[in-house]
């Protein structure tokens, strides 16, 4: 799949000054702009005129280098995670240090607590994650058994697993995995998520019949699925 680089000269302050294009020859007619990771990408057709492409890099400027920005903020957000504050089904909690004999980690309503033992060094952000961990874990679980006999679709096992790529998959065979990652979410999305996965379980592909089912147990899934293309990517890619 061969890659070439388009100079986009912007008139601002913006640090990104190229889109990379990959073209492909899986792609007959489709065009796709996609930003992450304060990235632009553009893919289409392996002979897709550069014409074109200056015409739509022109037209969509504006856009990309809105959605730049926005990545940006994510970023720079999402680069302190585990310092000074904690994303928790889709809350910002602050994240306060305390001494103690016991390492502990305790949620409250609007922080989190982090004692720590004054004699030993920790790497708080690795304490967070298996705390996250631990408790999406539990959480993941107990939300798919329920969401699973409310739209009543059945599946065989759910596991919770680390992907920076994806945040769920379905087998064939109904075993469910889903991105631990997923626990700082707002919870509608993290439904949304189960439910994509548990449609699967009856249509194992990303057809029309599939969106159908989805929408028939998720009825506001696409402002869900808006809101995971905004800012998911930065929060998936955190380690």
């Amino acid at each position: 799949m061969p890659n070439s680089l388009f100079n986009l000269r912007f008139n601002t302050s913006s640090k990104f000054e190229n889109i990379n294009i990959v073209r492909s020859l899986k792609r007959f007619k489709t065009v796709s702009i996609r930003v992450k990771n304060g990235k632009c990408e553009i893919r289409c057709p392996y002979f897709f005129s550069q014409r074109s492409l200056n015409r739509l890099i022109t037209k969509k400027k504006s856009w990309i280098r809105k959605k730049i920005n926005e990545s940006l903020i994510n970023m720079k957000e999402t680069n302190s995670f585990g310092e000074n504050f904690v994303f928790f089904r889709g809350i910002k909690l602050k994240l306060v240090q305390k001494i103690s004999n016991v390492t502990k980690i305790k949620k409250n309503k609007n922080y989190i607590e982090l004692f720590l033992n004054k004699n030993r060094k920790f790497d708080k952000k690795s304490l967070i994650v298996e705390w996250l961990k631990s408790y999406a874990e539990t959480y993941l679980a107990k939300r798919t058994n329920i969401l699973s006999k409310e739209i009543n679709i059945n599946f065989s096992s759910v596991n919770v697993k680390a992907y920076n790529a994806r945040w769920g998959s379905c087998t064939l065979e109904g075993e469910i995995s889903l991105n631990w990652k997923l626990i700082m979410l707002p919870d509608k999305v993290i439904d949304y998520v189960i439910i994509h996965e548990l449609s699967h379980v009856k249509v194992p592909n990303h057809s029309k019949s599939f969106w159908n089912l989805v929408e028939e147990k998720c009825p506001n899934y696409i402002e869900d699925k808006k809101w995971l293309i905004k800012n998911g990517s930065s929060i998936i890619s955190l380690n």
